[in-house]
């Protein structure tokens, strides 16, 4: 009679650990430059900046690798508005609020790694926020992996960051 128990006891810890790994309510996440990051999709299409101005402000927004960084100089130089970075800076998703627009080399990854997350790409191409001059700024395609630099006042595809 004990074995019984015993058995019900281990098949009903299977089946309850089962149920937990089905349900994680993490948001999907890749590895970049050794640290998990966390993507979050926005569903509409967004300018890069709402003017053609170059980023002097911070870094200027032109690393290829710190997207936090350019993000910060994007936001002080625009201030409040209905642009990519400012979008994402002001996220608050899955308890996570250090949301930034991500950089070239960043964005380069999430494509090189796009289909090990459970994460449904829209359209094309995806802002990053590394500008390349005062009119452009690079994008890379979800599709395809090119690489264009699109005028900022066009709208385009964002995914925010968001490190842990």
């Amino acid at each position: 009679m004990k074995t019984n128990w015993k058995f019900l006891l281990l098949f009903l810890f299977v089946i309850l650990s089962i149920s937990c790994e089905e349900h994680n309510d993490e948001p999907p996440n890749i590895i970049i430059n050794g640290q998990k990051t966390y993507l979050y999709h926005y569903d509409d299409f967004t300018p890069w900046s709402e003017t053609s101005e170059e980023v002097v402000l911070g870094n200027g927004a032109e690393s290829e690798t710190e997207g936090y960084l350019n993000s910060e100089s994007i936001i002080e130089q625009y201030g409040e508005g209905d642009y990519a970075a400012y979008l994402c800076d002001t996220l608050t998703s899955d308890g996570l609020s250090n949301w930034y627009l991500p950089s070239f080399e960043e964005l380069k990854t999430i494509f090189q790694e796009k289909n090990s997350v459970d994460f449904e790409w829209f359209g094309n191409y995806y802002w990053s926020s590394t500008e390349l001059d005062s009119t452009y700024a690079k994008s890379v395609s979800m599709y395809n992996g090119g690489i264009l630099y699109f005028t900022k006042v066009l709208s385009c595809n964002v995914v925010c960051i968001s490190k842990e």
